[in-house]
């Protein structure tokens, strides 16, 4: 039997002597653990993204040493580079000079030729890259080095 009344004792009217009554409540005292451990679920995924945050700000900064390396190594390569297309173009002009006297071939000389211009192109292509390395130093960085400042102002100036 169930029924309900705004008093206890009109509840329990015509009752017959074989039935029972029971009275249940409900009250969230005890969560067995349940509210600790989502704190502590969200103490864990906190401590995760603290984590890859600091992987992410690691791999930054290596990944900046890494530009700076190949830069600096860049450089000296343009100057090797550099080196190498003044001897070709120096090997070509002693070259057409034997040409001219008739002591060299025209094979020959197309090849000194060929191995002047790949010169001169390696040489090219090494300052090329060495420019990029730079340019992405700075986008990785937001400094402009040759000016010293920071890039960000520049931009504040283009929104104006």
């Amino acid at each position: 039997m169930s029924g309900s009344a705004d008093e206890l004792n009109q509840t329990l009217v015509q009752l017959r002597e074989s039935e029972q009554i029971g009275i249940s409540l409900s009250i969230p005292i005890v969560d067995w653990g349940l509210a600790r451990g989502r704190v502590r679920m969200a103490e864990a995924q906190a401590l995760t993204t603290r984590n890859q945050l600091e992987q992410s700000m690691i791999d930054k900064r290596q990944s900046l040493l890494t530009q700076v390396m190949q830069f600096n190594n860049q450089r000296s390569q343009c100057e090797i580079s550099a080196r190498a297309a003044q001897l070709a173009e120096e090997s070509y002009q002693l070259a057409l000079q034997n040409f001219g006297s008739g002591s060299m071939t025209m094979t020959q000389l197309d090849q000194l030729k060929d191995k002047r211009d790949n010169a001169l192109s390696s040489y090219v292509n090494n300052v090329a890259s060495f420019w990029n390395y730079y340019f992405q130093i700075r986008q990785t960085t937001l400094y402009d080095y040759v000016s010293g400042t920071d890039i960000s102002a520049e931009f504040d100036k283009l929104i104006k």
